[in-house]
């Protein structure tokens, strides 16, 4: 029996079980049929004097998502169309569907579904899964086509349909079990690349070679004395690069057993992830240890892409004090790469961080932070020299204080915002080491009239950024408004900025933005929005140019 005959077999047990799950007395309560959601279309136009121009002067999106209940059985969708190509050659679509019903969901079209940090996460899918959720247990099943974006051909540079070298299809099983004190779950994935012919359709695609993979991820959490939360994940990830590699010396008795599974071969490699944490938790207090692993050459199909070859070791904790008006976070890693001491240089670095913020009663809060990262390095297999060594250290600190106060119907508030930015380079090379610096402040006032539903916003910024070349500076003012009218049905909101810069003390021109909207409410299931925008920059060092944005939207509850 196929995989594919494996899935349909496992979808028709659940469409089974969820028909004999329902409760025959509480569908006669349901309505029949049900229909509920949105449908939006928006329009956009762009117009520039730049002497290149990279966005489509018009283009449009259609959003959709109903939601049909069948005697209480809900089945949302959504739907997606848009002429914005970007870089493929055909309009952007999307469609799906989850229909649930008590504890049975199932997805139908592009979806998505969750395994693990490490297996698959946040990756859209075209066919069908199941999620059954019967109490404290878990179980999920997937199977459906993938998209290979490495197997696409770029139409901004061949001016041709994409191309697809290989079809990736995958699928997927997870069981878990939730407890008050205890979660436990495991999940297996499997992603292959396959077609019709052994050689690639397409001859500007030959560097892409069809791989296979399975990933084995299980994941534990449990609490100790209601105080002490420990939790871990882990993943194996066996990957095959190239189908159609040699199998070389490899014994064939381990061929012909797990090649029912996967294509093993010289392009085979086994490699193991994860993390561990245990956090130690008080009414006030807490205090954290983690463990994260990759070991190099980790990838899973199931990710758009993951950092691997590296560990990190990290402390944090918190404390909240005077009643909880004060609360303090600290954090301290350390993280290294070249696991396997195969990389000719070693990269060390070390990440410390502080947050504290503060409110009270009278309307004054303040919120500080500082980051100190350092970057260092190592011989490898080679020994360094002062002319490759790298040394970086990387500074942050920002604080933000705000204070509210309401009088006569009128609420005022006032913030201010201050950071820094420190970026050194340590190497001893003389014209290589580099030292930037940069600096940021604004001061806002914010008035709102609560009875004429009017509000107003004043500020204004300054920022510096000094290299060892030069000393960028850029000040200016912003002014906004927002008021309702018609009943509060119609809102209209605009702002201008405008902001000057300096270079080396000599002017180099400014920057001014405009913005104009208008929301109005038709009733309450339709309404429109119309947005406008104009950029100019002048400037003698770049190119000056104007930028010209609008959108016109219409959105419809039904």
């Amino acid at each position: 029996m196929t995989k594919s005959k494996y899935i349909l077999f496992l979808f028709c047990l659940v469409s089974l079980h969820f028909a004999q799950g329902q409760d025959v007395g509480a569908i006669k309560d349901q309505k029949p049929f049900e229909i509920a959601g949105s449908l939006s279309l928006s329009a956009n136009f762009y117009g520039t004097t730049r002497e290149r121009n990279n966005r489509s002067p018009f283009s449009y999106v259609i959003n959709g998502s109903p939601n049909i209940s069948i005697y209480g059985v809900s089945i949302p969708i959504t739907l997606t169309y848009s002429n914005q190509r970007l870089t493929y050659a055909k309009p952007f679509q999307r469609y799906g569907a989850s229909p649930y019903y008590k504890w049975v969901k199932v997805h139908l079209g592009y979806r998505s579904m969750n395994f693990s940090p490490y297996s698959m996460t946040g990756q859209t899918f075209l066919g069908a899964g199941v999620e059954l959720t019967p109490g404290k247990f878990k179980l999920s099943a997937f199977y459906g086509n993938f998209e290979n974006i490495y197997a696409l051909q770029d139409s901004a540079a061949s001016g041709v349909i994409q191309v697809e070298t290989y079809k990736r299809k995958g699928f997927g099983l997870k069981a878990g079990f939730e407890g008050r004190n205890a979660d436990f779950a495991i999940s297996f994935l499997k992603i292959v690349d396959k077609s019709e012919t052994s050689e690639p359709k397409s001859a500007d695609n030959t560097r892409l070679t069809p791989q296979d993979n399975i990933v084995i991820s299980p994941s534990i959490r449990f609490t100790l004395f209601k105080k002490l939360v420990i939790q871990s994940t882990v993943a194996a990830s066996v990957l095959t690069r190239n189908q159609l590699a040699s199998s070389g010396l490899i014994d064939n008795t381990v061929v012909e057993r797990f090649s029912s599974l996967l294509t093993i071969n010289q392009s085979t490699k086994l490699a193991w992830a994860g993390d561990a944490s245990a956090k130690l938790n008080f009414n006030s207090f807490s205090i954290g240890l983690k463990y994260k692993k990759i070991e190099p050459l980790y990838q899973s199909l199931g990710l758009q892409g993951i950092a691997n070859d590296f560990e990190n070791y990290t402390i944090n904790g918190s404390v909240s004090l005077f009643k909880k008006l004060l609360r303090i976070k600290v954090s301290q890693g350390f993280q290294r790469n070249n696991l396997s001491d195969l990389r000719q240089i070693t990269s060390l670095r070390k990440i410390g961080s502080f947050n504290a913020s503060m409110a009270l009663k009278s309307g004054l809060s303040i919120n500080a932070q500082y980051n100190n990262f350092q970057s260092d390095q190592e011989a490898g297999y080679v020994e360094l020299n002062d002319s490759i060594r790298l040394a970086l250290v990387n500074k942050s600190a920002s604080i933000s204080p705000s204070y509210q106060w309401k009088n006569n119907g009128l609420r005022h508030s006032v913030s201010l915002s201050a950071s820094t930015q420190d970026f050194t380079d340590l190497n001893p090379r003389e014209g290589f080491a580099l030292e930037n610096r940069s600096t940021t402040s604004s001061l806002n006032y914010r008035l709102r009239v609560k009875p004429s539903s009017l509000s107003l916003r004043i500020g204004i910024n300054y920022s510096a950024y000094e290299s060892n070349a030069q000393l960028t500076k850029r000040s200016g003012v912003s002014i906004g408004a927002n008021k309702k009218l018609a009943n509060k049905k119609l809102r209209l909101n605009m702002g201008i900025s405008y902001k000057k810069s300096k270079v080396e003390e000599q002017d180099d021109g400014f920057v001014m933005k405009g913005r104009v909207g208008l929301n109005y409410s038709i009733n309450k299931k339709n309404s429109l929005s119309i947005r406008t925008s104009i950029t100019n920059r002048k400037s003698i060092i770049k190119t000056p140019f104007t930028d010209y944005r609008g959108r016109f939207s219409y959105s419809f509850k039904f």
